[in-house]
Protein backbone atom coordinates (compact mmCIF):
# COMPACT_ATOMS: atom_id res chain seq x y z
CA UNK A 1 0.00 0.00 0.00
CA UNK A 2 1.26 3.44 -1.14
CA UNK A 3 0.58 5.67 1.06
CA UNK A 4 1.33 9.67 1.99
CA UNK A 5 0.77 11.39 5.51
CA UNK A 6 0.07 15.02 6.88
CA UNK A 7 0.12 15.86 10.24
CA UNK A 8 -2.33 18.43 11.01
CA UNK A 9 -2.26 19.74 14.63
CA UNK A 10 -5.66 18.25 16.47
CA UNK A 11 -7.86 20.03 18.89
CA UNK A 12 -6.06 18.01 21.72
CA UNK A 13 -2.54 19.48 22.60
CA UNK A 14 0.94 17.84 21.55
CA UNK A 15 -1.58 15.42 19.13
CA UNK A 16 -1.39 15.53 15.84
CA UNK A 17 -3.70 14.07 12.68
CA UNK A 18 -2.87 12.35 10.02
CA UNK A 19 -3.96 11.92 6.68
CA UNK A 20 -2.98 9.03 4.70
CA UNK A 21 -3.89 8.81 1.36
CA UNK A 22 -3.49 5.40 -1.37
CA UNK A 23 -2.99 5.36 -4.82
CA UNK A 24 -3.89 1.47 -4.40
CA UNK A 25 -7.14 1.86 -2.41
CA UNK A 26 -10.93 1.60 -4.84
CA UNK A 27 -12.02 5.15 -2.93
CA UNK A 28 -11.14 8.18 -4.63
CA UNK A 29 -8.19 10.38 -3.23
CA UNK A 30 -10.47 13.46 -2.79
CA UNK A 31 -12.94 10.73 -0.66
CA UNK A 32 -9.90 9.41 1.13
CA UNK A 33 -8.91 12.74 2.22
CA UNK A 34 -12.67 14.38 3.56
CA UNK A 35 -13.44 10.90 5.17
CA UNK A 36 -10.64 10.58 7.48
CA UNK A 37 -11.08 15.04 8.21
CA UNK A 38 -14.89 14.04 9.20
CA UNK A 39 -13.72 11.01 11.06
CA UNK A 40 -11.31 13.50 13.12
CA UNK A 41 -14.17 15.58 13.58
CA UNK A 42 -16.19 13.38 14.67
CA UNK A 43 -13.56 11.78 17.32
CA UNK A 44 -13.47 15.08 18.61
CA UNK A 45 -9.24 15.41 17.34
CA UNK A 46 -10.70 18.80 15.72
CA UNK A 47 -12.60 21.11 17.28
CA UNK A 48 -15.38 23.64 16.56
CA UNK A 49 -13.89 26.54 14.64
CA UNK A 50 -10.44 24.79 14.31
CA UNK A 51 -9.10 26.26 10.81
CA UNK A 52 -8.03 23.46 8.46
CA UNK A 53 -4.80 24.19 6.17
CA UNK A 54 -5.46 25.72 3.31
CA UNK A 55 -6.59 24.08 -0.32
CA UNK A 56 -3.14 25.00 -2.11
CA UNK A 57 -0.86 23.89 1.46
CA UNK A 58 -3.21 20.44 1.52
CA UNK A 59 -2.41 19.95 -2.01
CA UNK A 60 1.33 20.46 -1.64
CA UNK A 61 1.89 18.36 1.60
CA UNK A 62 0.07 15.94 0.12
CA UNK A 63 1.16 15.84 -3.65
CA UNK A 64 -2.14 15.98 -4.96
CA UNK A 65 -3.89 18.51 -7.13
CA UNK A 66 -5.20 21.75 -5.81
CA UNK A 67 -8.99 20.13 -7.38
CA UNK A 68 -8.67 17.30 -5.45
CA UNK A 69 -8.69 19.07 -1.93
CA UNK A 70 -10.81 21.50 -3.29
CA UNK A 71 -13.04 18.96 -4.26
CA UNK A 72 -12.33 16.78 -0.78
CA UNK A 73 -13.17 20.53 1.51
CA UNK A 74 -16.52 21.00 -0.67
CA UNK A 75 -17.46 17.46 0.56
CA UNK A 76 -17.24 18.62 4.23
Amino acid sequence: MLGLAFDLHGGREGEALDIIISNASDKPIYEQISSQIKEAILAGDLEEGQALPSIRSLANDLHVSVITTKRAYSDL
